[in-house]
């Protein structure tokens, strides 16, 4: 590395992760001013160092924990100690095919609070920093903004503290997304994707590997007066795009968010969330329990006609057998594994193996 000598007229740029990001950035923002480089991984850290130095920046590197503040104290004293601190960037980061949950927030949550706070000792003025994330952080709907300033400001051992005390436990999920959000090429899905965008929701959930609920419910507060029951349905076969496809009261609608959160016989399972007359049920469990749960080697909801397996319609298809001509209709192979959309309409119509209803 090259030799500079620290002084207040030496403008510094910090660049936490030394990735193809952050060299990118160090590349960019580093001539002409001192190039002060950390990472987790010192191997990396070495390489990306010498790539610089080779390319002729004046560069200083610093092995760095972003979840530790005494380690981002030490790095940020070191940028001081070089000259003027004018930008400090955060590329450092892993995600859920690198880390466990609790290091994810470790790093990620905590680690880019700890370095703002740090370096808001030492940066110069007019300086700036930049935290690079991903587009992970805007899928969820917007907080309020008392809320969203709430965590701006939060202390970030205050964060820390608070998860250590939870014990970075594994998180039950209840997810409201809508009836009929299976369906692609209806009018309201081709102008707004919000379908589209509410099925994606469900698969990342399912995908994330936590403990889970996807409440669809029908349309909202357009019950009759003597609409108290709750029917719950899977196979996201009401589509209409009306409330013909059914209807439940929002209060309705948290009762059953809450109390799946809390029941064991409401896990892993998906359904549509619809009001009938009747008396209201008292015991959620036998609400939920009538119901199958999704499957574990798909992201797709349970009845749906991906995921309407072969092995649980063998009279199903041997009554579409038939009514269709062997030229037409072949059995699924085993990678296959489920019915194609003719054999799930024909399971429909001649209402073999019907999706269960909970009641």
């Amino acid at each position: 590395m090259q030799e500079q000598t620290p002084g207040k007229n030496t403008e510094v740029v910090v660049v936490i992760g030394a990735g193809g990001i952050g060299m990118a950035i160090a590349r960019r923002q580093g001539f002409g001013r001192h190039i002060l480089l950390a990472d987790f991984n010192e191997t990396l850290l070495a390489t990306a160092a010498k790539e610089l130095e080779v390319a002729s920046y004046n560069v200083s590197s610093r092995k760095v924990d972003v979840s530790s503040r005494d380690s981002v104290r030490a790095l940020a004293d070191e940028a001081a100690s070089l000259g003027s601190v004018m930008q400090v960037i955060n590329t450092a980061g892993v995600s859920p095919n690198m880390a466990p949950p609790d290091r994810i927030l470790a790093v990620d949550l905590y680690g880019s609070a700890v370095i703002f706070e740090e370096f808001e000792r030492v940066i110069a003025p007019g300086g700036a920093g930049l935290i690079v994330s991903s587009m992970a952080g805007h899928m969820s709907s917007p907080l309020p903004p008392e809320q969203e300033r709430d965590l701006a400001f939060a202390p970030a051992d205050g964060v820390r503290n608070v998860l250590q005390a939870l014990g970075f436990r594994t998180v039950r999920r209840a997810l409201m997304t809508s009836i009929g959000v299976t369906n692609r090429t209806g009018d309201y899905n081709r102008t707004t994707e919000a379908h589209d965008w509410k099925r994606r929701s469900e698969r990342l959930v399912r995908a994330s590997g936590m403990p889970y609920t996807i409440v669809r419910p029908g349309w909202f507060d357009y019950n009759a007066r003597d609409q108290h029951r709750l029917v719950l349905l899977q196979g996201d076969r009401r589509q209409a795009g009306d409330s013909s496809d059914g209807v439940v009261a929002r209060h309705q609608i948290v009762q059953v968010l809450v109390h799946s959160l809390n029941s064991s016989e409401a896990l892993r399972k998906t359904f549509e969330l619809i009001a009938s007359k009747g008396p209201a049920q008292e015991d959620f469990d036998a609400v939920f329990a009538p119901l199958e749960a999704d499957p574990q080697d798909t992201l797709d909801g349970c009845m749906t006609w991906r995921t309407w397996r072969w092995r649980r319609n063998r009279s199903a298809y041997a009554t579409i057998s038939m009514l269709c001509a062997p030229a037409t209709l072949q059995a699924p192979t085993a990678s296959q594994g489920c019915l194609k959309p003719i054999e799930w309409a024909l399971c429909k119509k001649t209402q073999t193996n019907e999706p269960k209803q909970g009641v």
